[in-house]
């Protein structure tokens, strides 16, 4: 989909991490899910705890760009779905350029623009991986994905409330969470074709 030089910008800014952190195939071992289970939170609710990426020596800046690099992929190119069919482009409106920018060094961390990081606890989480899935919410333009126990959330927008900044993975708090991510990732599967 891009060219070499593109590829590798992308691996050294952010894909390389992100993609040791995640559970590997084999499933025997997540190592992250592992740490992060017997950590104490800097503080929780009954959904997910909260977490600094830095804790668990984490460079979150790499995980916000690939997630954002993921996401701008989507706009450029096309994925093939389980069913055999191709994914329909990803519309980013007047974030795409800006993220754009960001992605080839150009600019900082794009304004009005979050991703948040949930490693899931879940058997089912761990075993599934699934395309950026765009969707509104507090009047911002979303993006979530699943990369075998790791949910990546892009969220865009004027009015983007400020509790998403703060808990944005570039914050100063460097956030990542931790929670059970099963009920979505069977909701999402449930509305997938059948091979």
């Amino acid at each position: 989909m891009l060219c070499h030089e593109c590829e590798q910008l992308f691996d050294r800014n952010g894909e390389s991490e992100v993609l040791r952190a995640i559970a590997p195939k084999s499933m025997k071992r997540f190592p992250l899910h592992e740490r992060m289970r017997l950590a104490f939170p800097r503080d929780s609710d009954p959904s997910v705890s909260r977490f600094a990426g830095y804790e668990f020596g984490l460079d979150m800046d790499k995980f916000a760009y690939f997630t954002l690099s993921v996401v701008w992929r989507g706009t450029v190119g096309q994925w093939i779905k389980p069913d055999g069919t191709l994914t329909l482009a990803l519309v980013l409106g007047g974030f795409e350029e800006p993220i754009r920018r960001y992605l080839l060094g150009e600019t900082p961390f794009p304004p009005d623009t979050a991703v948040i990081i949930i490693v899931c606890s879940d058997d089912e989480s761990r075993k599934a991986w699934h395309l950026p899935a765009p969707f509104m919410e507090s009047n911002c333009l979303n993006f979530r994905f699943l990369a075998r126990g790791v949910c990546f959330r892009a969220m865009m927008g004027r009015h983007l409330p400020q509790y998403f900044r703060d808990y944005c993975c570039t914050s100063p708090r460097k956030c990542i969470f931790y929670g059970n991510g099963e009920r979505r990732t069977r909701e999402v599967f449930s509305t997938l074709k059948p091979l």
